[in-house]
């Protein structure tokens, strides 16, 4: 889901990007079958038929933890393993890291689920050190990502405005436009117009 990394300015830019090119989108629908009679339709909400060429599933990351049910092992609602700084469970002397775990975030001061490879290769690592006795903390997340959308590309970083508001974060933010990349690497270009989103 676009809509937790980044806020609506920016999934608007995103949708407004795909459109653009000519792609259709049926937002808050939901593909209920998937039919084959000399072509292929997607069945939208039980009875929109559209025709596609292709069909490409993506439907996201879920920890697979359902079989660590009353174990002991404290977990968010969608089944994320709880870890520490150093990847401890709240289980003694079990860890856990990569996308069945949490997390620790600099600024929400909680366990986040973010399942990235970057935090993931980090924390096993660091998972396996501190098994053998490093006790090294891991230094947080800022859930840092980027995204390419058609010819837009995008990046965030940190809290959304809407995750700042629930926390009660005094916050600011603001609209910049500038090239695609810095003018010491060749190919530097503004091809159209980039909107980023800081917020501090």
């Amino acid at each position: 889901m676009l809509n937790t990394p980044f806020d609506k300015e920016i999934t608007d830019l995103m949708e407004e990007e795909l459109t653009s090119q000519g792609v259709h989108l049926y937002l808050n629908s939901a593909v209920t079958e998937i039919t084959e009679n000399n072509e292929v339709k997607a069945i939208v909400n039980g009875s929109k038929f559209i025709p596609v060429d292709i069909v490409v599933i993506a439907i996201g990351v879920r920890p697979n933890t359902a079989f660590l049910k009353d174990t002991g092992i404290e977990m968010l609602p969608n089944g994320a393993i709880i870890i520490d700084e150093y990847g401890r469970t709240t289980v003694r002397d079990l860890y856990s890291a990569g996308d069945c775990a949490t997390v620790p975030h600099q600024l929400l001061k909680k366990p986040a689920y973010i399942p990235l490879a970057t935090s993931a290769n980090k924390l096993g690592r660091l998972v396996g050190e501190n098994m053998s006795g490093a006790m090294t903390a891991y230094q947080k997340t800022l859930g840092t990502i980027c995204i390419k959308v058609l010819d837009l590309e995008a990046g965030a970083t940190g809290l959304t405005e809407e995750q700042a508001k629930k926390l009660g974060i005094n916050y600011g933010t603001a609209f910049v436009n500038d090239m695609n990349q810095a003018g010491y690497y060749p190919g530097q270009e503004s091809p159209k117009e980039r909107n980023w989103v800081f917020l501090s």
